[in-house]
C-alpha cells in the first residue's frame, strides 16, 4: 500500500498553477503563435468534479510551451436546463465570441457534450472538438460529426460493488441513489449495465429523486442490511442549493451503512473508497488528446478512449469504522485520513523515551540472568533511571505511563504541574480514581484497544487543566511490552496546540475580515505583473477604471500594459526594493475618462533580484484634485481681491490670535509679511496700548454674543506715530455647524472723510461768518466813508492849528483804524489778490523775527533755521508779515509765565498727492513755515477751533479772537494750507504751506496823499444818503460838475434824460432793485464811450466788473478825496 503523502506539495504546486493559467491572469501574448481554446463546462465554477478536470487540463498547458489561453464558460445545468437556457446560451456565446477565432473547444460532462452537437456548427463551424466527463457514451452519439474526439467517462462500478459485497458478507442488498438529471440517468444506466450479469446477483434497488428528504428516509429505513452506491448530484433542499459532497455527508449522517462510489471526489465526504475516476487525470487526458491535436495529429484518426487505470483508494477512517482490513485492500491502494503523526511531532524525543524504556527492560531481563553482576547491573539501572527522569523532567511536554490495570506508574514534572498534583498523589493510583477533570480524563476507548492490540494512536481532543480551562490537545498514546512480548501498558504523551489552534482560529477571523475589506474596500487594491497587467483586483478598482465586474477587468488586464505599474524610470532600485512609494499619475478608464489617482505600490521581489509582482491600492481622487484646485483659484481670486481693496482685513481665532490679513492691513502697519502677524495679538501691533485693548475689548463682545458691530469710528496711530480715524467692522466666524470659531475684521482709513467733514463744516462756517462780516463791513464802510470825506470837508473849514483842527485830525487817524478793523474781519472770510507779488518769503521772516525778538524777554530764547536757495513765493509780504506776528505773538503768550523756546524753520518740500490730498491742497513744491513753541500746549479738545473767528482762550482785553482766523483767511488766499499738532506739555507746531511761483499780481491799495483836481460832468449813482450829500461835494471842490441820482433806476433816468453824455459815471455797487454791475451793463448798451467807476466794500464785484470793459477803476471803500481825486484822474486820462 501507499501511504497518500506530500499533499501539501501537491497543494501548493496546483495552487499556483491556478495563478498562473487562471483567465485574465495568462497574458494574450500579442504574436500569431497564440492558441484560443473555448472550454464549456456543463456545471458551476466550484464543483469540484469540474474543477479537478480544469486542473488536469492546465496542469498539461503548463508542461507545453505553447501560448494557450483558455475560455472557460460555466451553463450551471444543474440549475436549470431547457431549450430556453440552451437558447439563452447560444446568443450569449454568439454575442459573446464574434469575432474570436477558437481555434480547439473542450466539453465536459453530458450537457455540454450534448450543447456543442447541437450548436458548434452555428458557433464554432469546423472547430475541432475533445470531449471528456461523458456518461452513457455509445459511437452513435457522434456518427456523421467530424473533428470530434474525446473521453468517455466509464467508471468500474462492477468491480467497487463485488469488493463491497466482499468486505460486507452479512449485507445482501444494493441501494443506488441518484437523480433525475441527464448525468443522473447516464450514470444509472452505467449501473444497471455494470451488475446486469452478476452471476450471484444481489437485491438491487434504485432510489431516484429530487428532493433531499425522502433519499434520507428510504436510505433510514434499509441502513441495516444494505450497501449504498451513490451517483453525484445537485439538490435544492429547504431553499439551500447542495453539492454532492453535502448531501453524501447528509446521507453518511443518517445512516450507519456503508457508501461507496467510483469518483476521486468523493472520498473523505462519507465514501469507503475503492476503484475511483480521478477528474484531474481525465482532465489531465483531455489535454493530451489537445496537445496531439495541436501538434497536427488529424483528430478523425484519434479514437474516442475510456479512462485506464483508475486507482484504488480508501478513507482509513472508515476502513476502522466497519473494521475492514487494510491487508485485505488490493495491492497499491492508497489511504487518506492515515498520517502517522507520531513521527512528525517530537520523534526524536518520543524514540529517546521509548529506547530509555527498552534499555532498562533489557537490563532488568538481565540482571535476573547474571545475579553476579547484580549490584554493577542496579546501578547502571539507577544511573539510566535517573537519566530517563532527569531526561523526562526537563521536557515541557506532559508524560505518564500505565500499566495494564489502568495504575500510573511513572510521570513527569510537566505532568504534575498540568493537574496540579504531587507525584506522590499520582504514582500508583488508578488513573479513573481520578476527578473527571483531572488525570481521569485522559482514559478513553483508545486506551482499550492499545491494551488489546499493540500500536500508536494520534488523535486531537480537548482537556481541562489545573486552572479548570478547556486547552485544545493532540494526545500521542502509544503501547509497550514486556520481555516476554506481551503488552506491559502505555506511555502517553500531552502536546498543548492551545496556541496553535487560537492562532489559526484567528488567522481565519483575520483572513475572513481582510477579505472581506479587500471586498468592499472603496479604494482599489490590486496585484499586477512587473508589466503592470493585473493578476488579482478588488471590485472597487473595477468600478475605478469604469467596468462593471471584477471579471472584465482582469480579462481586459492584458490590454492595460502599465496601467497600475511604475514608469520604466521610476521602478525601484535594488537598494529601495523593500520601500513601498507612492506617488500620483493620471489614468484613462475603460470609457475614455481621465482620472486622477494616489497610487501606493509595493514590489515584491524574487530571489533572482527581479520583480515578481506588484501589489498595492489605489485611491481616485480626482474630485478631491478638483476641488482643491477650485479651491485654490477660489482662494487666489479672494486674495486677490483682498489685496487690492483700499479695506484693511484680518480675522482672528477665539484666542484672539491672527489667522491672516490684506496687504492694505499689512501696509497699514509697515509689514512687508503679512504673514508674520500670524500667531500674534493686538499688544503685539498696536503702537498704542489703550488702542490694542479696545480693539480687544470689542473682539470679545462680538465672539461671546455672537453679534457683529457695524461702522465704530476709532482713532488708530500707525508706526509712524500718524493718527488715522478709522471706520471699523467686526463680524463673528462660523464653522459648519455655526459655532463661532473666529472674528473677521474690516476697517476703511477715513480720516479724509474727516478732514473733509471738518472742511465742509469750515466752509460753511467761515461763509456764514463771511456773509455776515461781509454785510457788517459794506455798511461800515460806508460809514468810514462817509466819516473820511466829512472830516476832510471840515478841515478845510477851519484853521489847522485850532483845537477843532486837531480833533478833525484824531477823527480821520480814527477812521483809518476802523477801516484797518474792516480789512481784518473780511480777511479770514475771502481771498485776498491785492498787494501779491513775488515775494521772498525768506526776507519777510526774517523781518518780522527781528521785529518780535527785541520785544521778547530774556527767558525766552528765540531758534531760527532758514534753508538757504529757496525758491520765491507770490504772496503779499504784507500778509505774510501779519502771519508771522501773529503766530508768534501767541508763542509768547504761552510761555511769558514759564519762559521756553520758540522755534522758526523755513524749508522747500514737495507735496505728493496724498499728502496734497490731506492738507487740502494741489501736489506740488511748496515753502513750508513751521513756529512752534515748548509751551503748555494746546487741549485736544479745542485744537479744532482755534482757527474759529473770535474764539479765544485768553482773558477779556487781551485779544480779540481774529488773529489766528486772519493768518487762516491769508494763507486760504494764497492757496495755501495750515496744520497745527500740539501735546499737552510738550510741545505746540504750526506749519504753513505756501505754493512756489503761482498766483496773479494785483495792484494793492495804497495810502495816497496827494489831491487831483479837474474838470467834467459826472454823474454820482448812490442809494446811502450821507454818501448822495458828502461825495458830491467833495467831488464840487475838485472842480467837477456834478448829478447825484439815489438809485440805479433814477441814474437810468438821468441818463437817458441828459442833453449829451456825461464825462464819467460814479456808481456804488450795493444798491437796490439795480446793482452797480447792471447799471453799467445798461449804460453800455446805449453809451459805449461812457466810463464808469464803481465803488464797493467787497471783493466778489471786483472780478465781475473786470468782464464789464466800460467799468474803468474800482475803488474799495472806505476811500478819501485823494485816493477818489488819484482814480478820477486816471479814468478821464485814459
Amino acid at each position: 500500500m501507499r501511504n497518500k503523502i506530500g499533499v501539501g506539495v501537491i497543494g501548493i504546486a496546483v495552487f499556483f498553477g491556478i495563478v498562473l493559467l487562471a483567465p485574465g491572469n495568462r497574458a494574450k501574448a500579442d504574436n500569431s503563435g497564440r492558441q484560443n481554446v473555448f472550454y464549456l463546462n456543463s456545471y458551476s465554477n466550484g464543483y469540484i468534479w469540474s474543477d479537478s478536470l480544469i486542473e488536469g487540463l492546465k496542469s498539461v498547458f503548463a508542461k507545453s510551451d505553447s501560448n494557450i489561453v483558455l475560455h472557460i464558460e460555466y451553463m450551471d445545468s444543474k440549475q436549470r436546463y431547457d431549450d430556453n437556457v440552451k437558447m439563452s446560451l447560444y446568443a450569449i456565446y454568439e454575442h459573446k465570441y464574434k469575432g474570436i477565432d477558437i481555434d480547439a473547444i473542450i466539453v465536459s460532462d453530458n450537457n455540454a457534450f450534448d450543447f456543442m452537437l447541437q450548436f458548434r456548427e452555428g458557433l464554432f463551424p469546423g472547430v475541432p472538438v475533445i470531449f471528456c466527463g461523458v456518461n452513457d457514451f455509445t459511437p452513435t452519439l457522434i456518427r456523421g460529426q467530424k473533428n470530434i474526439t474525446g473521453l468517455t467517462e466509464d467508471f468500474d462500478v462492477k468491480t467497487n460493488l463485488r469488493m463491497a459485497l466482499r468486505f460486507h458478507p452479512e449485507r445482501k442488498k444494493i441501494v443506488v441513489i441518484g437523480n433525475s438529471s441527464t448525468t443522473g440517468r447516464a450514470i444509472g444506466n452505467q449501473v444497471r449495465a455494470a451488475i446486469a450479469d452478476f452471476h450471484d446477483r444481489p437485491e438491487i434497488e434504485f432510489v431516484v429523486s429530487d428532493q433531499l428528504q425522502p433519499i434520507l428516509d428510504q436510505a433510514r429505513a434499509v441502513a441495516d442490511e444494505a450497501i449504498f452506491y451513490f451517483i453525484p448530484f445537485y439538490m435544492d433542499y429547504e431553499g439551500v442549493r447542495y453539492s454532492a459532497n453535502e448531501i453524501l455527508s447528509k446521507l453518511y449522517a443518517v445512516t450507519d451503512a456503508p457508501i461507496y462510489s467510483n469518483w476521486e471526489f468523493m472520498l473523505g465526504s462519507g465514501i469507503v473508497g475503492g476503484k475511483v475516476l480521478s477528474g484531474f487525470a481525465h482532465g489531465a487526458a483531455a489535454g493530451e488528446l489537445l496537445m496531439r491535436v495541436f501538434q497536427g495529429e488529424n483528430i478523425d484518426a484519434i479514437p474516442v478512449q475510456a479512462p485506464q487505470d483508475e486507482p484504488y483508494m480508501f478513507d482509513n477512517n472508515l476502513l476502522k469504522r466497519f473494521k475492514i482490513s487494510t491487508s485485505d485492500l488490493p495491492p497499491e491502494s492508497t489511504l487518506i485520513n492515515h498520517t502517522s503523526y507520531l513521527f512528525q511531532i517530537n520523534r526524536q524525543l518520543f524514540w529517546v523515551l521509548v529506547i530509555g524504556m527498552t534499555v532498562i527492560t533489557v537490563t532488568l531481563v538481565v540482571l535476573m540472568f547474571n545475579i553476579t553482576e547484580r549490584r554493577a547491573i542496579e546501578q547502571r539501572i539507577k544511573e539510566q533511571l535517573a537519566f530517563v527522569k532527569l531526561l523526562m523532567n526537563t521536557i515541557p511536554i506532559p508524560i505518564y505511563f500505565k500499566d495494564q490495570r489502568g495504575v500510573v506508574t511513572e510521570c513527569n514534572e510537566t505532568f504534575e504541574k498540568w493537574f496540579d498534583l504531587d507525584r506522590h498523589h499520582i504514582i500508583g493510583r488508578n488513573i479513573e480514581s481520578f476527578s473527571a477533570s483531572g488525570p481521569a480524563q485522559l482514559t478513553d476507548q483508545v486506551d482499550s484497544d492499545l491494551m488489546s492490540h499493540d500500536g500508536v494512536r494520534i488523535y486531537e481532543t480537548s482537556l481541562a487543566a489545573a486552572d479548570r480551562a478547556r486547552r485544545d490537545v493532540i494526545l500521542h498514546k502509544a503501547s509497550y511490552s514486556n520481555a516476554k512480548g506481551e503488552i506491559s501498558g502505555l506511555v502517553g504523551v500531552i502536546f498543548d496546540i492551545t496556541a496553535r489552534k487560537k492562532a489559526e482560529r484567528e488567522l481565519i477571523k483575520a483572513e475572513e475580515k481582510y477579505r472581506s475589506i479587500f471586498e468592499n474596500s472603496a479604494l482599489g487594491i490590486f496585484r499586477s505583473g512587473p508589466d503592470g497587467r493585473i493578476l488579482d483586483a478588488n471590485p472597487a478598482l473595477a468600478n475605478m477604471l469604469g467596468f462593471d465586474s471584477l471579471a472584465e477587468l482582469t480579462a481586459a488586464g492584458a490590454e492595460m500594459p502599465g496601467a497600475l505599474c511604475l514608469k520604466p524610470s521610476e521602478k525601484p532600485s535594488a537598494g529601495d526594493r523593500l520601500a513601498p512609494v507612492t506617488f500620483e499619475r493620471e489614468c484613462q478608464t475603460r470609457d475614455g475618462r481621465r482620472i486622477i489617482v494616489t497610487q501606493h505600490l509595493r514590489s515584491v521581489w524574487g530571489d533572482d533580484g527581479q520583480i515578481r509582482y506588484y501589489e498595492g491600492f489605489i485611491e481616485d481622487i480626482t474630485q478631491r484634485k478638483t476641488a482643491e484646485k477650485n479651491l485654490h483659484e477660489s482662494q487666489q481670486m479672494l486674495k486677490l481681491v483682498l489685496d487690492n481693496i483700499p479695506q484693511l482685513v484680518h480675522w482672528k481665532d477665539l484666542d484672539l490670535r491672527y489667522l491672516g490679513a490684506n496687504k492694505s492691513f499689512g501696509a497699514f502697519f509697515g509689514l512687508r509679511d503679512v504673514d508674520a502677524i500670524i500667531g500674534k495679538r493686538d499688544s503685539d501691533l498696536f503702537p498704542e496700548k489703550e488702542e490694542a485693548a479696545k480693539s480687544m475689548a470689542t473682539d470679545r463682545s462680538v465672539a461671546a454674543t455672537n453679534q457683529p458691530s457695524y461702522r465704530m469710528r476709532w482713532p488708530v496711530h500707525n508706526p509712524r506715530g500718524e493718527k488715522k480715524w478709522m471706520l471699523v467692522n467686526r463680524v463673528p466666524l462660523h464653522n459648519d455647524r455655526g459655532e463661532v470659531v473666529g472674528v473677521l475684521s474690516s476697517a476703511e482709513d477715513i480720516s479724509q472723510n474727516i478732514i473733509m467733514e471738518r472742511r465742509m463744516l469750515e466752509s460753511t462756517k467761515m461763509e456764514a461768518i463771511g456773509t455776515l462780516a461781509g454785510g457788517i463791513a459794506h455798511d461800515f464802510n460806508n460809514i468810514l466813508t462817509s466819516i473820511y470825506n466829512s472830516t476832510e470837508l471840515a478841515l478845510e473849514d477851519v484853521a489847522p492849528d485850532s483845537q477843532t483842527g486837531r480833533d478833525l485830525r484824531r477823527s480821520l487817524k480814527a477812521a483809518e483804524r476802523g477801516s484797518q478793523l474792516v480789512q481784518q474781519i473780511l480777511t479770514f472770510s475771502r481771498a485776498d489778490q491785492e498787494g501779491i507779488r513775488m515775494t521772498d518769503i525768506a526776507a519777510v521772516v526774517e523781518e518780522a523775527v527781528q521785529l518780535i525778538s527785541a520785544s521778547l524777554p530774556r527767558n525766552i530764547e528765540v531758534d531760527v533755521h532758514i534753508d538757504p536757495h529757496l525758491s520765491p513765493c507770490m504772496a503779499d509780504p504784507t500778509q505774510i508779515h501779519q502771519i508771522v506776528m501773529n503766530l508768534c505773538t501767541n508763542s509768547f503768550q504761552a510761555l511769558k509765565g514759564t519762559g521756553g523756546q520758540i522755534r522758526i524753520m523755513l524749508n522747500q518740500i514737495t507735496l505728493d498727492g496724498s499728502a496734497a490730498e490731506l492738507l487740502g491742497i494741489q501736489p506740488g513744491p511748496y515753502l513750508k513755515l513751521s513756529i512752534s513753541d515748548n509751551g503748555p500746549g494746546i487741549p485736544a479738545d479745542i485744537l479744532d477751533k482755534i482757527f474759529d473767528p473770535f474764539f479765544t482762550t485768553k482773558g477779556k482785553g487781551e485779544g480779540t479772537g481774529l488773529g489766528l482766523a486772519v493768518a487762516h483767511g491769508i494763507i486760504k488766499g494764497h492757496n495755501g494750507a495750515a496744520r497745527v499738532t500740539s501735546q499737552p506739555g510738550l510741545d505746540t507746531t504750526f506749519d504753513i504751506f505756501l505754493p512756489t511761483g503761482s498766483g496773479v499780481v494785483v495792484d494793492a491799495n495804497q495810502p495816497h496823499s496827494h489831491v487831483y483836481r479837474g474838470k467834467g460832468r459826472i454823474l454820482f449813482v448812490e442809494d446811502d444818503p450821507d454818501q448822495l450829500e458828502i461825495i458830491p461835494r467833495v467831488l464840487g471842490k475838485l472842480g467837477y460838475q456834478v448829478e447825484a441820482r439815489n438809485g440805479g433806476r433814477a441814474a437810468q433816468e438821468a441818463i437817458a434824460s441828459a442833453p449829451e453824455p456825461f464825462n464819467l459815471v460814479i456808481t456804488d455797487y450795493d444798491m437796490p432793485e439795480v446793482n452797480g454791475i447792471e447799471l453799467a451793463e445798461a449804460i453800455r448798451e446805449k453809451h459805449p464811450e461812457t466810463p464808469i467807476m464803481m465803488v464797493t466794500g467787497r471783493k466778489n464785484p471786483v472780478e465781475m466788473a473786470s468782464r464789464i470793459d466800460s467799468i474803468r477803476k474800482v475803488i474799495i471803500k472806505p476811500y478819501n478825496k485823494a485816493i477818489l481825486s488819484e482814480a478820477i484822474r486816471e479814468v478821464l486820462d485814459e
